[in-house]
């Protein structure tokens, strides 16, 4: 099951497909129309595409770009009186696409796919404009930091990979 927090950062970066030419990729058989990049959303605790290295992923990368997320931390200290505790999550997200030279939706001059710096940025701001209050069950976050940002594009010739962890920080009742 995915984590309350996870499905929050897919919920609010689903968002992105709106006000861009970007749609989301339903299954690794993904059709989309012209001028539209597939992505496809991997929630990286219920799922073993991401058990092995970037390379092994190479025909996935050819039917859909990749925003993954993982629950990595989560927890809640004593923080005041009573049943008053402070609550922390990190759900660690990458955002990952291949060269269109190499079948991929990634092209830098946006004519074979989308510019990953655009990509990531995007995903970046839809996590900005909604980082007050998110809605998260079974937790009251008042705030989502983006802490960490590392592009990792340049580690590999034809793979873009950005890694960003989201820290939500609130409060929980016992």
């Amino acid at each position: 099951m995915t984590a309350p927090e996870t499905q929050w950062v897919f919920d609010t970066v689903a968002g992105i497909v709106d006000d861009t030419s970007l749609a989301w990729g339903t299954s690794q058989d993904v059709d989309t129309d012209a001028g539209e990049v597939p992505i496809r959303r991997v929630d990286r605790n219920e799922s073993e595409i991401f058990d092995g290295s970037i390379r092994t992923r190479k025909s996935e990368l050819q039917t859909s770009n990749y925003i993954s997320a993982a629950l990595v931390d989560d927890d809640e200290s004593h923080g005041g009186f009573g049943g008053e505790y402070d609550a922390e999550a990190i759900v660690s997200l990458r955002i990952e696409g291949l060269t269109h030279r190499k079948r991929g939706h990634i092209d830098p001059d946006g004519q074979e796919g989308i510019d990953f710096t655009t990509l990531y940025r995007r995903v970046r701001e839809a996590l900005k404009a909604a980082d007050e209050w998110p809605g998260v069950a079974g937790a009251d976050y008042h705030t989502v930091f983006l802490e960490n940002g590392t592009n990792r594009s340049s580690d590999w010739r034809d793979f873009y990979d950005y890694r960003v962890d989201v820290r939500f920080d609130g409060y929980a009742d016992s």
